[in-house]
């Protein structure tokens, strides 16, 4: 379930899989406690026939705080409504961070998110100093019917000389509504 899921602190390399074509109710949520690496991520995803569906209502589908070295692939994320009074996003990693660390390997892949008052998927580093996120791909998404955003990245305050997200890839997306 998703509750037994939220109160595990997940180790690189650990697997959270879902039944295929079966509904969750909840958010998924993962903090610093729960760091994969590049070479062993934490992945997060379905398994047997389909993809399984986490129906988040008024609340974020996916939440990672200050955490990294995760993939999520092969769900589908539903909320409550694009037009539903909640501060909300499909998939969202966050750092508020101000270590200058920065952390690594965000992978998102064969997702599909709809519903959420605020953005679809959203990546973002803020009130940082030099902190934020390397390596984040982001493919095979189908973004939709989403409130303020489909995809959306967010380095706050702006630093040019040290951008808080780097190597950033983003294919064979659909964003649309």
């Amino acid at each position: 379930s998703i509750s037994k899921v939220n109160n595990i602190a997940f180790d690189a390399g650990d697997r959270i899989l879902f039944e295929g074509g079966k509904k969750f109710i909840g958010s998924l949520k993962f903090d610093a406690h729960d760091n994969g690496t590049r070479v062993k991520p934490i992945t997060v995803g379905s398994y047997g026939e389909g993809r399984a569906i986490i129906s988040s209502g008024t609340d974020h589908g996916f939440y990672a705080l200050n955490c990294a070295g995760l993939c999520v692939e092969d769900l589908v994320f539903v909320g409550a409504g694009r037009t539903v009074d909640a501060n909300s996003s499909g998939i969202l990693f966050r750092t508020d961070l101000d270590t200058g660390e920065r952390l690594e390997y965000v992978h998102i892949d064969k997702v599909d998110v709809s519903g959420y008052r605020q953005k679809g998927i959203s990546i973002e580093a803020v009130n940082t100093r030099n902190s934020g996120f390397i390596d984040i791909r982001l493919t095979n998404a189908e973004v939709h019917d989403n409130g303020y955003a489909g995809i959306s990245s967010i380095g706050w305050p702006p630093n040019p000389s040290n951008r808080p997200l780097r190597d950033v890839y983003i294919g064979n997306c659909k964003v649309y509504n």
